[in-house]
């Protein structure tokens, strides 16, 4: 079917996720990457400042001339970027 309800489902499950991680550690120690788009109007870069205190040693990327869709609007970049960083967390896989 077709709609929002998908989506909507997201932010409805908020508050259990909520209560079932409550008690766990804040802090991520795994390897980590963020694509942030330079023009996101819904999640401008500028969210994600502190986001280095709960995940130590992430590797963050802005992308220039980019908006919310990034994945449509620069698919090469991000391609390119993930192929990076996964070549460096499992290289054994190769991509």
């Amino acid at each position: 079917k077709r709609g929002a309800r998908g989506g909507l489902n997201w932010y409805k499950q908020t508050h259990n996720n909520y209560v079932q991680c409550k008690g766990l550690d804040p802090i991520i120690r795994k390897p980590a990457m963020m694509v942030m788009a330079e023009k996101d109007a819904a999640l401008p870069p500028s969210m994600a400042s502190r986001v280095p205190e709960f995940i130590p040693g992430i590797e963050m990327h802005l992308v220039s001339d980019s908006g919310h869709w990034i994945l449509w609007e620069k698919p090469e970049e991000c391609n390119r970027l993930l192929k990076s960083f996964l070549s460096r967390v499992d290289p054994v896989n190769k991509l």
